[in-house]
């Protein structure tokens, strides 16, 4: 497996890849820009153009972007939908620029109109820009919690959604948060919770199509729908569930990317100490 986590580009693109490299990560995802606002200042041809430099540098083999965390493609509200749309562009732009593996997309939430609606709001505007731009990165959509109108939180889900997409699995994929994966329901504690979880995937989405992990324990319990992560260990997946992830054969070569807190009971330096122990003592 390759560990990593969730770095800041505050100073330029560039620097994330030394935050990465300081911290041993073999896998690094980042905001591409301001996750939390609608307009994104262009990437200078010479920052992208240092980011992949620094890149070749460094033991850093896979690059992901996560999505603006305004982006909802699922929303009854055309506005909020058109914007949406916009922005992923420039989203999926920056990251080609930066020679990105991987754009994480959330599915979105459909405010109360429905699953279905919201599922082929999402697939109307990805088959859109699949016709509409040279897709450099492959888009991944994030396994969600369910809380609210969330729609995206079942393998079943994702896979509805991809299969209104033409030439899906040529450009698609999905994110596998044990977060999220836990809270909707699947129990990543066990090995057979791990066996259940990925025959699910496998017979909807297909396997093939996991192409990232990301590693959180959870707050809250299995079905509750509480996105809350914690520290690996800390949470109600324990070291054990994260070991049992690291003994299936089938995950062994895939990117796993740490979103866990920075606060006094740990930072990312610890938490990927820990995944290292786990890997370790598999």
């Amino acid at each position: 497996m390759y560990f990593g986590c969730h770095v800041s580009i505050a100073g330029g693109l560039d620097k994330a890849i030394q935050r990465g490299q300081d911290l041993g990560c073999r896998a690094i995802q980042i905001f591409a820009s301001n996750p939390r606002g609608w307009r994104a200042k262009p990437i200078n041809p010479q920052e992208a153009q240092n980011f992949c430099l620094a890149r070749q540098e460094t033991d850093i083999k896979y690059v992901a972007v996560h999505s603006t965390y305004l982006v909802n493609l699922a929303s009854p509200r055309d506005e909020i939908r058109s914007k949406s749309y916009t922005r992923l562009k420039e989203d999926l732009l920056r990251a080609g620029m930066i020679g990105a593996d991987f754009m994480v997309l959330h599915p979105g939430s459909h405010g109360g109109a429905g699953w279905e609606e919201g599922a082929q709001h999402v697939a109307q505007a990805l088959t859109r820009i699949q016709g509409e731009m040279d897709l450099q990165t492959r888009v991944l959509l994030e396994i969600e919690a369910g809380a609210g109108f969330e729609i995206g939180s079942s393998w079943g889900n994702l896979a509805y959604i991809m299969g209104q997409v033409p030439a899906a699995q040529k450009w698609l994929g999905v994110c596998l948060d044990t977060c999220h994966s836990f809270a909707a329901g699947y129990d990543l504690r066990t090995a057979s919770g791990w066996e259940k979880t990925l025959h699910e995937l496998d017979s909807t989405c297909g396997l093939e199509s996991l192409k990232l992990i990301h590693a959180n324990d959870s707050i809250g319990a299995l079905g509750g729908h509480l996105d809350r992560h914690t520290h690996i260990g800390s949470g109600l997946i324990g070291e054990g569930g994260f070991r049992e992830m690291m003994r299936r054969q089938e995950l062994v070569d895939l990117p796993v990317i740490l979103e866990t807190p920075e606060d006094s009971h740990g930072d990312f330096a610890t938490n990927l100490a820990t995944l290292q122990k786990i890997w370790q003592t598999r």
